[in-house]
């Protein structure tokens, strides 16, 4: 009957106007489907499993307009073979005539979460109102379903503020997920408490919690180390640099008399009071503390490494690149064990010998390392691409062109790989790389997505990466339902293990996905930013995932500090009432792009500089922009001091040129406007 009608409807039908009433018989429920989604879809309608989505889809749509109706679209669905059918008969029992006891008893006989999850809502509403004896247990239900700890908490008050026989049992489990709420802290848990304090930005309470650990000399001495670290970075949480120096100074008095038996802990606050005291612009005072660490006698290798890189990083500020020098061939010299550190003494003496503009140096230098050391994949294209960059320099364009494409040739969509092709050719052309798949491959998830059912399509993810963890299927499914950071770990690992260039260009759109494109094309209009700059920001702060929160407490898919929200909010004349409010995609979208406007604004477009304050904040980059930028942007970024900052304006430009190149409805991008390469 159902298909006899579709049909019909398909070739008779115009347009019909929605009831406001359950009037509708099932064939004008039919009809009214077809006049929903003719013309809008490529699909084959007289498919049958297309007709069960689409007329699931529409139930979903109309239940709270017209439940009977839903009901007996339900009911024909679960007696089919539609690959939601179990879905469909949990949906029935949302808006069938059934008791509540029948409701409940057909809830408790499901085994799956992601069927549990589409009845809760409903039932928790229902016994609610009933009074029924049931609302209880089922609103400890939502507990153990609830994905977020914030909702988890939330609904744990609730039910100790019922007041019944099971509150003991509701306030072990609140102490559990949330520990700030215990009353009565002792040594065993008293760390745990201060730490959710802090996480829940309470600094005032984590710290007097931490105070009393530190001093407390029943606790281990590594509890003891820790909570000060903690207590410390309270102060650093709340951009209060003064507190947090001096903080790290008394910690290194306090643990004085302990640091042999804590050297590793103790020596890396030593390190992190020398550069904290740099940063804050106390340059000879870092510069004689650095000294006096030299003279320890009780100090590692590595240790030392890291006061020479310190004290070569703090030469160059003030310019003095032949002392730099000294001092990382000092440290290159000595024997430590962090690689990542060689690699960075390495780096720094072959990038002054190219800031003395001796390039045939430079050369000389990268071909020494590249023959006589084993390096990381990421360090050889930037030696690489440095030696090509020398070559250019001294004009010799032929070998600087040889080695840049073979540069290419390795990974084309590296920074350096990027930067090479850039110089070579600033108008690059628009890429086409087609996804694996642009359909669903599980079945039911498939259906789930194509439903738009968003409780399904959450909960039926969790529970087939349970089983495959790490395909090309699951890839391709997670980005097709908008699970984009799931997508993006799997498509990081499927690359890293193709050997052929062909073979890993096909993860490309997975490892770059033009999420929540709408918004940010839309903002990006309305602030004249440069195409796809937000979204190159906002998959290195949060990977789209609208609920990230960094250990500095940023928050959203562009990760805005609530401090920074406060201020922005304003002048956008927007409400902001706490950091959840940084979660809603729309409103976190808002204030970042109106954010990165300012910063865009204040550095002339230059994108190095306005990526790097989005990092690091204006001040450093106005400062770093006057002692270290001589006209070339590329030898600008390689002297920013801060490594994570530098890091991140590599990481942003890739993404933003990769971005462009992807999504660009120009065939020619200009990146040279933008980026200033010479």
């Amino acid at each position: 009957m159902r298909f006899i009608v579709l049909i019909l409807s398909v070739l008779l039908l115009s347009c019909s106007q929605l009831k406001t009433d359950e009037s509708y018989s099932k064939e004008e429920f039919e009809n009214l489907h077809i006049n929903l989604y003719a013309g809008k879809t490529d699909l084959d309608l007289y498919s049958r499993p297309i007709q069960d989505a689409h007329f699931y889809k529409l139930a979903i749509e109309k239940e709270p307009e017209m439940p009977l109706s839903s009901c007996e679209i339900y009911q024909d669905l679960a007696s089919s073979n539609f690959i939601l059918k179990e879905y469909a008969l949990t949906r029935s029992y949302r808006v069938c005539p059934y008791t509540i006891d029948e409701i409940i008893e057909f809830y408790f006989s499901l085994k799956l979460k992601s069927h549990r999850i589409l009845l809760l809502d409903f039932l928790l509403t229902a016994t609610k109102k009933l009074n029924h004896p049931s609302y209880e247990y089922l609103l400890y239900e939502t507990v153990l379903l609830e994905n977020e700890s914030e909702a988890k908490e939330k609904i744990l008050l609730n039910l100790i503020s019922l007041n019944t026989n099971l509150k003991k049992m509701y306030t072990s489990k609140l102490h559990e997920l949330s520990p700030r709420y215990v009353s009565n802290y002792n040594n065993e848990n008293i760390l745990k408490v201060a730490n959710d304090f802090r996480k829940h930005q309470d600094f005032q309470n984590a710290r007097n919690l931490y105070s009393k650990i530190f001093i407390n000399i029943e606790l281990s001495l590594s509890e003891r180390e820790d909570s000060y670290q903690k207590f410390c970075h309270t102060h650093k949480l709340q951009k209060n640099d003064l507190l947090f120096l001096n903080c790290l100074k008394n910690y290194l008095a306090f643990f004085k008399s302990h640091q042999e038996r804590m050297v590793d802990e103790y020596s890396k606050t030593e390190i992190l009071y020398a550069r904290t005291l740099w940063t804050q612009q106390n340059w000879d005072q870092a510069y004689q503390t650095l000294n006096q660490y030299l003279k320890l006698n009780a100090r590692s290798d590595d240790f030392k490494a890291n006061v020479l890189w310190l004290l070569g990083a703090m030469n160059e500020e003030k310019k003095k690149w032949a002392k730099a020098i000294e001092f990382y061939r000092q440290a290159i010299n000595l024997k430590f064990t962090d690689e990542e550190l060689q690699e960075k003494i390495i780096w720094k003496i072959v990038f002054n010998t190219f800031r003395a503009k001796d390039y045939q140096l430079t050369i000389n230098e990268i071909n020494s390392y590249l023959t006589s050391l084993k390096l990381n994949d990421a360090f050889l294209l930037k030696l690489k691409f440095f030696a090509g960059y020398s070559h250019f320099k001294l004009d010799k364009l032929i070998e600087a062109k040889n080695i840049w494409n073979e540069l290419i040739e390795l990974d084309p969509f590296n920074y350096y790989s990027l930067l090479s092709q850039i110089i070579l050719n600033p108008n690059l052309s628009r890429i086409s790389i087609e996804r694996y798949k642009d359909q669903v491959h599980y079945p039911q998830l498939k259906w789930a997505y194509y439903t738009e059912d968003k409780k399904v399509i959450e909960y039926l993810a969790d529970e087939i990466k349970s089983i495959d963890k790490s395909s090309l299927y699951l890839m391709n499914d997670y980005f097709l339902i908008g699970k984009y950071r799931e997508a993006m770990q799997l498509a990081t690992i499927l690359h890293s293990r193709q050997i052929e260039a062909k073979n890993k260009l096909r993860f490309i759109p997975y490892l770059y996905p033009n999420a929540y494109s709408e918004l940010t094309t839309s903002f990006t209009n309305e602030f004249k930013l440069p195409p796809f700059l937000s979204t190159a920001i906002i998959r290195q702060e949060s990977a789209f995932d609208p609920l990230a929160r960094s250990g500095a407490d940023a928050f959203g898919l562009m990760q805005i500090i609530p401090s920074r929200a406060m201020l922005l909010s304003k002048s956008r004349n927007k409400t902001y009432s706490n950091y959840s409010d940084l979660y809603k995609p729309n409103y976190n979208l808002e204030l970042g792009h109106f954010y990165l406007l300012e910063l865009n604004n204040q550095f002339n477009n230059v994108l190095p500089f306005a990526i790097g304050s989005y990092n690091a904040g204006s001040e450093p980059v106005i400062r770093w922009k006057k002692e270290r930028y001589f006209g070339d942007i590329i030898e600008y970024i390689e002297s920013v001091p801060y490594f994570e900052t530098q890091k991140y304006i590599k990481l942003v430009l890739r993404n933003f040129i990769i971005y462009n190149l992807l999504y660009s409805k120009e065939e020619k991008i200009n990146f040279s406007k933008w980026i200033q390469i010479p």
